[in-house]
Parts: C-alpha cells; structure tokens; sequence
C-alpha cells in the first residue's frame, strides 16, 4: 500500500508540472473530428515537444459515441496527448482553450434561410462565451459543409477580445481538389501544381457559382515536356494547358461536381480528406510554411481585392506563426467580375439576418 501511495503521489508530482495546451472540437461527433484527432496529437502541429489537452464537445445523445472516440485515442497512447475530456457545455470546453475547430454539417431538412438565423444565435452565444473564457491569443477554426462563412464572420463580429485575423474558415480543402483535377490533366503529382487560389466561399460544398478557382498564378513541377529542369523548377500553368475549352467549362465542372460523386461512391462524407486539409493548414499557421507558396484561406476581409463586409476565401501567405494577404495579384476581367458577384452573394446572408433580428 505504502509502494502504490507513493506512485499515485509521483505521478500526480509529474502531471502538475504538464502545461498542455487546451484544443476544443465543437460538435465531434463528425466524422471529420476522429480523423482529425491523431493530427493535432502527433506533434507536427504543434511542435515534438507541445502537451495537448484534447476536449470533444457534443451533444447529450452523443455521449456513447464520444466515449468510444476518447477510449480509442487512449488507446493511440500518444505521448503528446495529455488529456481527452467529453464536455456538453460550450463555456466549459472553451475555458482557457488556445485552439477551437467548429465541425459544420447541417441538418438536409433546414432551409439556408432558417440555417442562418439559428447560426446567428448559435455563433453569437458562441463568442460571447469565447470572449469571457478562452485565452485571448486563441485561434478559431471553421470546416464544413454549410454556411460557413457567415458563421465565421458571426464569431468576428461578436468575438470582439479576439483579433479578427485569429478567426478563419478553412478552404485548402476546394484548393486541393482543385489541384488534384489540375494534376491528372496535367499528369503530374497532384503536389506539384501550386498556388491555385480558391476566392469566395469556403464550405466543401459549395455551389460553383459562389466561389472561383483561380490558375492565373498557378505553377506546375515535375512536368514531361519538351523543357526540364531541376526536381524544384516549375512553370506557369496556364502555358501549358493547351485546351482552354476545358480549363474553363470542363474542369470547372468537374471541380464543382466531385464533392457529390465522393459522397456518393464512398456512401459518406469526405471526412479524411477534410481533416487533412484542416491539419495542414494548421500546421502552416502555427509552424509556417516551408515555401513562399500561395494559399487560400478564408479570413474577414478589409477591402482587399475590392471586397469588403463578409469572410472570403483570399490568398494568403504563412509565416512565423500567422499569415499575411498576398495583396496584388494578376486578375483578368472574369476572375474580378466572379469575385464581385460572390461578395454580393455572400453579404446578401449578412444582411438577410440583420433584417430578420431587427424586425
């Protein structure tokens, strides 16, 4: 009895010396969250040496699942991961969090109309508890299917102790499939076509005509044609996609069509290569990245490319922990005009909730 008394005394020595860092999933129970989880505790996020305390909030019925999702990840034994929590209440699981991911996947039987005005309740409540509880250097992650843009620009607008910049929707997940599409016209590995932008909304769903895959400053390497060069020489993709017919009508449509034939072929959702997506683009903002490639990620935009009023998916840049808006880039008369009807589109739902709160 004396040996055990000790033991249980060291270890509880040892885990008060821990300072891990506190990372809330809000709605875990989405597929996305259990193929997100060993990202954030295998080190590569946050650094080899970075505790993490992993917090999964669901909803009452949900319970039974999340208990088999936090047995599991005990089960990884991950030396990184020094807690697994279920919570139930939203303020409790933001308490001094440094990371908060919102898993978006709304019910089919809501209109996007109805889908607003409850994400504007739920969002508001959200920031507000954000505010009060969670540490003020936080950052704040949206994924999913959905209006997620508004919600992004909800949490902004009333997360006020919390810089606007730490606040972002996530689009890498458009931009890769964008150059997954790009790569096998090209045939080519799909990480060698680079700096496609994606403008405007960031859902995984998204219907085509509110958001625009930019290639005008899109690069290519480790292409077989009649120019080589080194293993890091690339070239312009748009010089060496001879068939403009189907850069413009056909790969558009095949980008906007493949989220549905996944679901379809696969008989659920794209939910690991979300969670990649999600994990890299984390890994890029808090480690930076290891190129001066351009990324798309959808922030609270202060006019950049003429838009304003709404989050939007904008090419950015990452490095030394936070990101900065490539400002400047080369845009043709089509690109600009795509933009401007998008931020129409997506600041028609801003002000078709202020209108339904005011009245």
């Amino acid at each position: 009895m004396a040996t055990k008394s000790i033991t249980v005394k060291e270890e509880e020595a040892f885990q008060s010396l821990s300072k891990p860092i506190h990372i809330c999933i809000v709605n875990a129970t989405n597929p996305v969250a259990y193929h997100l989880i060993p990202h954030l505790g295998n080190g590569k996020i946050f650094g080899s040496e970075v505790e993490v305390s992993i917090r999964l909030l669901g909803i009452q019925k949900a319970d039974e699942t999340l208990q088999g999702v936090k047995m599991e990840v005990e089960d990884l034994a991950f030396p990184l991961v020094r807690k697994i929590e279920i919570f139930k209440n939203s303020r409790k699981a933001f308490q001094n969090a440094s990371l908060i991911v919102f898993l978006e996947n709304p019910v089919e039987d809501e209109s996007h109309l109805e889908l607003l005005v409850k994400n504007h309740e739920r969002y508001k409540k959200y920031a507000e508890e954000i505010n009060q509880v969670a540490l003020p250097d936080v950052k704040i992650v949206l994924s999913g299917s959905g209006p997620i843009n508004f919600n992004t620009h909800v949490l902004v607008e009333y997360a006020t102790k919390i810089n606007k910049q730490n606040v972002v929707a996530v689009s890498r997940l458009q931009e890769r499939r964008a150059q997954a599409a790009l790569a096998r016209k090209m045939q080519v590995n799909a990480s060698g076509v680079t700096n496609v932008v994606s403008w405007g909304n960031c859902a995984n769903d998204a219907a085509k005509n509110t958001y625009c895959i930019d290639v005008l400053s899109a690069a290519v390497r480790g292409y077989d044609g009649a120019i080589w060069g080194p293993q890091w020489h690339s070239r312009s993709l748009a010089e060496l996609v001879y068939d403009k017919k189907w850069l413009n009508d056909e790969f558009v449509e095949e980008h906007a069509s493949h989220n549905a034939k996944m679901i379809k072929s696969m008989k659920h959702s794209t939910s690991l290569s979300e969670a990649s997506s999600i994990s890299s683009m984390l890994h890029d903002w808090i480690q930076g990245s290891e190129s001066e490639n351009v990324y798309s990620l959808g922030v609270e935009s202060e006019g950049w490319y003429g838009v304003s009023g709404c989050v939007f998916s904008m090419p950015v840049q990452f490095k030394d922990g936070s990101y900065q808006v490539v400002w400047g880039l080369t845009l043709n008369d089509e690109v600009r005009d795509k933009i401007k009807k998008i931020e129409l589109e997506l600041n028609y739902n801003r002000t078709y909730c202020v209108s339904c709160c005011v009245s």
